[in-house]
């Protein structure tokens, strides 16, 4: 029991037994109990998936805090598969409810602890009087699709404008190395990969980008990243992502500034945390309970940088009705985001609009749109022409998801109306155009489909709310006071721990 191949078959031949003998196999493993923590470990993964309860992961995350034999990759895989899976849940509550159950907070607490091993052997706590280089580290760097990584390039280019030498990093924590074999039911992370032929055309011309091996275990990919951050030598560190050990380690040398991806705060130590509009600021909220240092807040909710059309396209070329209302939504993970009952009530909106046809990009067709009526569910996958394609359609729809946020602010850029769900990344960036239900969703989707000066007046509103609050061409002087505010930090910190 002790080997994930026997888990996995297991898993594989119940899906196919009789719900009453699956019944009695599964009951009988619920009941089980196994020494050893790796084999207990994947028991309790495989009966999570079967019983899709929370009960499981909780039990899960206890048993890898109440062991010391698990592998480093074993805990960065629990970590990101239960982040990502967070990521998939409709509101803030829900996702951080979901981080707390699978004991995340500590578990990397337990992941900073070794990367900081790493860390005080290669680097001493220092902080300079100038503020000359920047290391961006980001928890994963995919391809120019991927929000995160198009998020950690602009703000290489606003350091870059401010004359501060600029590098950028990642160990890719959101993917360790063979995952699956930590899982029961072999699940594992699936993220876009980096695509360094299309990133060599829009980094900026004097940055350099070090990706770790993804086929090594975590502590090779730290130990070979943190070399070259050591080479770097730099006066700041800008964290990018949900967590990285890595950048919390990296906080007991350097001052460090963190941007998490999400209206959450930031898994792990840091100095200053750029924070949106509409983020949690209780103490308990982002230091996690206590698990990690209270870092100073400094509202800096500047994401993206206006979209440009390099390129005329029409909706004749995406085999769209010319005069049909387009809605749009965006995102690398739709076919698991949209389902249950938005999806039904979306499907069911179509069938009563046939004037009005839904496109989608990024990702494959989400099982739950199988049965929309005919051509009223245009899926076009991955793309690199986002900006062109919004540009064509109507109105932009946000799922009930924790995700998102960055694909809203390009709509709104673009001056499309957005509806979004209130206690979500979306809904933070629509503000007070953020929405609480299902039913209201859908009466205001009605009204702006029908009605194109309606269309005309919330885009407006929400593409002066994008000037004033996310345009990053307005950023760098923020930007630069938050991180100035970082070196003080670190130096007051560091100071007092030398005292001591």
């Amino acid at each position: 029991m002790n080997r994930p191949q026997f888990w996995q078959k297991l898993y594989r031949d119940l899906l196919n037994q009789h719900p009453q003998q699956r019944s009695r196999v599964l009951n009988d493993l619920a009941h089980l109990s196994i020494d050893d923590a790796a084999s207990d470990l994947l028991r309790l993964t495989f009966l999570s998936e079967f019983f899709n309860s929370d009960q499981y992961i909780q039990k899960a995350g206890e048993r890898i805090l109440n062991s010391n034999g698990l592998s480093i990759d074993c805990l960065s895989s629990h970590v990101a598969l239960n982040c990502i899976k967070a990521l998939r849940l409709g509101d803030r509550k829900s996702f951080i409810d979901s981080i707390k159950n699978a004991q995340l907070p500590q578990i990397i607490h337990k992941l900073n602890d070794a990367a900081l091993l790493k860390i005080q052997r290669a680097m001493k706590p220092q902080v300079s009087g100038m503020l000359r280089r920047v290391a961006i580290v980001c928890s994963y760097f995919g391809n120019t699709f991927h929000s995160p990584s198009v998020l950690a390039n602009n703000y290489a280019h606003t350091l870059c404008s401010l004359g501060i030498e600029v590098n950028m990093y990642s160990c890719q924590e959101l993917s360790p190395y063979r995952m699956r074999n930590y899982h029961g039911a072999g699940r594992e992370v699936k993220l876009p990969k980096i695509d360094t032929a299309s990133w060599s055309q829009l980094l900026p011309k004097t940055c350099s980008i070090v990706i770790a091996n993804e086929v090594t275990t975590m502590l090779a990919r730290w130990d070979a990243v943190l070399q070259r951050i050591t080479q770097f030598n730099p006066d700041l560190i800008l964290g990018i992502g949900p967590y990285s050990p890595l950048v919390s380690a990296l906080y007991a040398v350097r001052p460090t500034v963190v941007l998490p991806t999400n209206t959450v705060s930031f898994l792990g130590h840091a100095d200053v945390w750029l924070k949106g509009q509409d983020a949690p600021t209780s103490d308990d909220e982002v230091s996690w309970q206590g698990q990690f240092a209270l870092p100073l807040t400094y509202v800096h909710p500047y994401r993206i940088l206006r979209p440009k059309k390099h390129k005329e396209l029409s909706k004749e070329q995406l085999g769209l009705d010319v005069k049909a209302i387009a809605l749009i939504t965006v995102g690398f993970r739709l076919e698991n985001e949209i389902d249950g009952q938005w999806a039904s009530k979306m499907m069911d909106f179509l069938s009563t609009h046939p004037n009005v046809v839904w496109v989608l990009i990024g990702s494959n067709l989400p099982k739950a749109l199988n049965e929309a009526p005919p051509k009223s569910v245009v899926n076009l996958g991955p793309r690199d022409d986002v900006t062109e394609v919004l540009s064509l359609c109507d109105v932009y729809v946000n799922p009930p998801r924790m995700g998102g946020g960055f694909s809203v602010l390009e709509a709104m850029a673009l001056g499309l109306p957005v509806l979004a769900y209130s206690n979500t990344d979306g809904g933070e960036k629509t503000g007070p155009y953020s929405i609480g239900n299902h039913q209201t969703y859908f009466q205001n989707l009605a009204a702006l489909v029908t009605n194109a000066s309606a269309r005309q007046k919330l885009g407006s509103f929400l593409q002066v709310r994008f000037t004033k609050y996310y345009d990053m061409d307005q950023s760098g002087p923020s930007l630069l006071r938050a991180c100035h505010l970082a070196v003080e930090h670190a130096r007051e910190r560091f100071t007092n721990a030398f005292l001591l």
